[in-house]
């Protein structure tokens, strides 16, 4: 019993790393194209031996209009060591599934039965992506209730920050009980306010003996390592931090003088930067009012 729930945990530590960088990358989409609603066809998928097991994720839905499938460079080299990519054909074969809301037609049925889809692969990984409003969000849907949705997907990454994976621009926040699975599988502790070094535990690799577990912590500590260095190499200049005063000296015959005459002192300056300015909601009226506002 106790072997099988370490299994399982490692399972969804692999399922979790795949599956984060893979929203990653989908999370540097902006610009959303006009596409027709995908709906993926089952393949059979030829038995393949691996010397290492890895974890294989598709993309059940385009995303953004934009399919994902075996010829997409998702991961970094480092992560390939540990996830694959399958074709959106392929999705009955993989040991996690993406989904983007925005582009979901239906959920898969098995063909001549009543049984469930979602029963009889328990042991798949599903994430719930999306970065619109709800009413975005299910244009191309197609469910008889909502409610079909649940109990479905294992992670939600979402605008919300009750979501599991909590999107922001051009990045994500991962739910804290998740980094402290991690933190408690792994045996180290993840830096959550410095750019420290991703450390393992000198005794992590004496106490464990499975293979399958010391190459993920490698690739793991490895990956993390590098984003850390990559984000503290992208700061101060775009992490709203201070520049040093340096720089700040450096800069200053190139920044042209400005004196502000304000009559009123009590006005705030606002600038709205939008992308949609038709909305359902007319919130582009609500922002006309305060304009208008003496």
């Amino acid at each position: 019993m106790f072997i099988n729930k370490n299994k399982s945990r490692r399972k969804l530590l692999l399922y979790f790393i795949c599956l984060s960088s893979s929203l990653l990358f989908i999370c540097y989409y902006s610009i959303i194209n006009i596409f027709q609603p995908f709906i993926p066809k089952v393949r059979i998928r030829p038995e393949r031996k691996d010397p290492f097991k890895k974890i294989f994720i598709s993309h059940y839905t385009t995303t953004y209009g934009k399919r994902t499938d075996s010829k997409s460079k998702l991961f970094s080299n480092n992560l390939e060591n540990i996830c694959a990519l399958l074709d959106p054909e392929e999705y009955p074969y993989a040991n996690a599934v993406f989904v983007s809301l925005i582009d979901l037609v239906h959920l898969p049925t098995l063909p001549n039965t009543n049984e469930s889809y979602r029963k009889k692969y328990q042991s798949q990984f599903w994430l719930l992506h999306t970065e619109e409003s709800p009413r975005k969000s299910y244009e191309t849907v197609q469910l008889n209730d909502i409610t079909d949705l649940d109990d479905w997907f294992n992670l939600t990454a979402t605008l919300k920050p009750e979501s599991d994976i909590h999107i922001q621009y051009k990045g994500y926040r991962i739910k804290p009980e998740i980094i402290s699975f991690l933190e408690k599988k792994l045996n180290k502790t993840y830096p959550r306010t410095n750019f420290s070094q991703f450390i393992l535990k000198q005794d992590f690799f004496e106490k464990t003996n499975s293979s399958y577990m010391k190459t993920l912590a490698n690739v793991l500590s490895h990956e993390i390592n590098l984003r850390q260095d990559h984000y503290a190499n992208a700061c101060p200049y775009t992490c709203n931090t201070p520049l040093s005063n340096d720089l700040t000296v450096y800069l200053q015959p190139y920044l042209k003088p400005r004196n502000f005459q304000m009559k009123n002192r009590n006005i705030v300056y606002i600038a709205w930067f939008v992308s949609n300015c038709n909305t359902h909601s007319n919130r582009e009226e609500y922002v006309s009012k305060l304009r208008s506002q003496k």
